[in-house]
């Protein structure tokens, strides 16, 4: 078993990780750009209902729901191990506002969010990206926002996917290797899409 932390903002998480879950070693690089660029959505897009679709074991939906602990925080993913150390990491962390779901894809979800966050997995190959896209566009509320993080070689990509089926796209982060790259739509006006 692995101890992981993450410090974002005053927060110490902690995640037990094992084999056969993305980046059970250390938190993925990407995966950390995005949690610590979380706060900033509190900002401009006060969420009372959020998604980490493909939620490993917990990361981003954790952040989100000790960020924003009057939303209900959905965690999905279509690996029962992964789903096993999510609820893990929502016990070990105290968070009372997150529940943790068995889905492939939005297979297993009802309803509409304010907010999806995803670190999106291109190693399945783009159609099944493409895929989750078009679905996240479907289960977003009207001013939703959607929030992915992936590496700068797929931003291109990215961003005719997000105007084919979200309308809009825009960087909110980069790193040395990853991108968060973000619609909004209530706030489409600030996003360019450099």
């Amino acid at each position: 078993m692995n101890k992981l932390r993450l410090v974002v903002e005053k927060y110490d998480l902690i995640f037990e990780t094992r084999g056969g879950v993305f980046s059970a070693r250390e938190v993925d690089p990407g995966t950390k750009l995005l949690a610590e660029t979380l706060p900033s959505i509190g900002k401009t897009l006060k969420s009372k209902s959020i998604l980490d679709l493909g939620c490993g074991y917990g990361v981003l939906g954790v952040v989100a729901a000790k960020l924003n602990p009057e939303a209900k925080v959905i965690m999905s993913d279509d690996s029962l191990r992964a789903t096993k150390m999510a609820q893990r990491s929502v016990e070990l962390n105290l968070v009372k506002n997150a529940d943790v779901v068995l889905s492939d894809g939005f297979s297993n979800l009802e309803g509409k969010f304010d907010l999806i966050l995803s670190n999106l997995p291109l190693g399945y190959g783009n159609e099944l990206v493409e895929e989750l896209i078009a679905d996240a566009a479907k289960h977003l509320n009207k001013d939703g926002g959607f929030w992915v993080v992936t590496q700068n070689r797929f931003k291109e990509l990215m961003k005719g996917w997000f105007e084919k089926y979200l309308g809009g796209f825009g960087i909110a982060a980069r790193g040395r290797e990853h991108f968060v790259g973000k619609v909004a739509r209530r706030y489409n006006i600030e996003y360019g899409t450099s």
